[in-house]
């Protein structure tokens, strides 16, 4: 078969994509990608299956506050649309399979004048604003979280596993992948991870608690600091005037040691990094991204959280002295190892 995938403006719509393509690939279909014209889309597609071609669509995100400009999101979504239809006629795939985000609305339209079938992958507790808009003449729904069974009514909808982006080879014992990482044995070690959208506020909050440590307390920790773009360098010259040991950066494709060598992770709730930290078995801090525009991530921590208490913690952005409190504790605890 020949598929089109459709996934834009974050890591949380474009690395499934990815991971469903290849393992798609290797069993003999064709594989294509429309994403956005956006510098994070490309950099990622720039891991697409070897002889998969890419599109990008130009689509401004769209601030329903901002009534004037409208018109302008009117004549870009028209413009996305034509695009669509000349790159479906053009390719003909066989299937068109949507991650979510609103670049998926004009291809699916698409798609549905040209009578392709598509398919919605919803990897949140609730659907987002496209997949919601789209549902109704999907072929197929497919989730991860039994929660959204029960709000998003189908009658084609199939539960499936999250495509976590990593096997068995990606996992090693946590010593060996200090060695890797160069990351003292002894130290506690802390992953942050906010990442391509949630980033900048996580890293405030960050610095708030490590700011009350002791400086002991700061002695024995090593931080692992996915800042996200544009603060990685700002925010490693903390770490260094905080005397707190650091590997910091903006964002890296394969994390798989990092996760192995951390005690425990602070992470936004984005679907695929709570996936990955559950494929680890690791503790973690979920603090999730909360906008006016959307709660999904509140409900993928909430669900999470309640599956496994003994591992999970949640706490709001608004809740500084809760995240304080688990830092300090967590440091406490692993100090006399």
């Amino acid at each position: 078969m020949k598929r089109l995938y459709v996934a834009g403006k974050s890591g949380g719509h474009i690395l499934p994509a990815l991971t469903l393509a290849k393992a798609e690939q290797q069993q003999g279909d064709t594989v294509l990608f429309v994403a956005l014209n956006r510098p994070l889309d490309r950099a990622l597609l720039q891991n697409a299956p070897s002889g998969s071609e890419c599109f990008y669509l130009t689509l401004a995100t769209v601030y329903p506050r901002k009534w004037w400009c409208y018109p302008w999101y009117a004549l870009q979504f028209a413009a996305a649309l034509l695009r669509s239809l000349v790159l479906l006629r053009r390719t003909q795939p066989d299937e068109v399979v949507s991650m979510g985000g609103y670049v998926s609305i004009p291809v699916c339209w698409a798609a549905r004048l040209l009578r392709i079938p598509y398919r919605l992958y919803e990897f949140n507790a609730e659907p987002g604003a496209a997949v919601a808009l789209l549902a109704r003449h999907a072929h197929e729904i497919c989730y991860t979280f039994p929660e959204l069974a029960v709000v998003l009514q189908h009658q084609h909808m199939h539960f499936c596993a999250y495509p976590v982006r990593y096997g068995a080879a990606d996992c090693m014992p946590q010593a060996q992948a200090r060695r890797v990482l160069n990351i003292p044995e002894n130290s506690v070690v802390i992953f942050i991870t906010g990442g391509s959208q949630g980033s900048r506020s996580l890293n405030e909050l960050v610095k708030q608690a490590y700011g009350t440590l002791a400086p002991e307390l700061r002695e024995r920790l090593y931080c692992i600091h996915q800042t996200g773009a544009a603060e990685a360098e700002t925010l490693w010259q903390w770490y260094v005037d905080q005397g707190i040991a650091a590997d910091v950066f903006a964002y890296r494709d394969h994390m798989a040691a990092y996760y192995n060598a951390a005690d425990s992770i602070v992470s936004r709730a984005g679907a695929g990094a709570l996936h990955e930290i559950a494929y680890f078995g690791k503790r973690a801090l979920i603090v999730p991204l909360e906008a006016a525009t959307t709660s999904h991530q509140y409900a993928n921590a909430r669900a999470f959280v309640a599956r496994n208490p003994q591992l999970w913690s949640m706490a709001r952005t608004t809740e500084v002295d809760k995240i304080i409190r688990w830092i300090h504790g967590l440091v406490q605890e692993f100090q006399s190892r």
